[in-house]
């Protein structure tokens, strides 16, 4: 039988639920394009397999092995993201990949607590690098997509520093805030056609 979290990570987990279903919106939206159905595809792998780490009780040790595969997923969607708005390789990015999550996974197995700072830290510097660059190659004119990217920004700077609303932790609030972000990218790029 299955058990079910309740409260906060119960609410964690109907947000990772939220953030699979604009991931599949993304995919049917942007199919022709084989970098954008990668990321909204691991985004859809990371929506699903959050809420079954937030949303379901379990073993300490299968708890882990998933935070583990999750913390990958997540930094795979990270690059991925990091190559659609800037001129980094693919070789880079796999690299950049695989460093930080060699480091997230050593943090995972050598911390007591689940919260990642270097997960956070890292999404605050790509989407930080990335609006940068959208405001040097002048795409900032689309506005839509300059506001997704700030919202976006606002969603790790909520997760970094712990900031909670209503029944939502920071990790639920900033799920929230990244599918209205995504929701808006989608609607510019949808837009301009990128």
């Amino acid at each position: 039988m299955i058990t079910v979290t309740e409260g906060v990570a119960f609410s964690t987990a109907l947000t990772n639920i939220l953030i699979a279903l604009v991931a599949m919106f993304g995919i049917a939206l942007l199919e022709e394009n084989k970098l954008w159905k990668q990321f909204f595809t691991l985004l859809l792998m990371v929506g699903f397999l959050g809420m079954i780490v937030h949303g379901i009780v379990m073993s300490k040790t299968l708890e882990l092995i998933l935070w583990i595969i999750l913390a990958i997923l997540i930094t795979m969607t990270i690059s991925t993201a990091f190559r659609l708005f800037t001129n980094c390789s693919k070789r880079r990015s796999t690299i950049i990949t695989l460093i930080i999550s060699i480091v997230l996974i050593l943090e995972l197995l050598f911390r007591s607590s689940w919260v990642v700072p270097t997960f956070v830290t890292y999404a605050l510097v790509v989407v930080l690098i990335t609006l940068y660059s959208l405001i040097k190659d002048g795409i900032w004119k689309n506005i839509g997509m300059f506001i997704g990217f700030i919202v976006l920004l606002l969603s790790a700077v909520v997760m970094y520093f712990k900031i909670s609303c209503c029944s939502l932790n920071h990790d639920g609030l900033g799920h929230v805030l990244l599918v209205v972000g995504l929701i808006i990218l989608l609607i510019s790029i949808k837009k301009e056609k990128l």
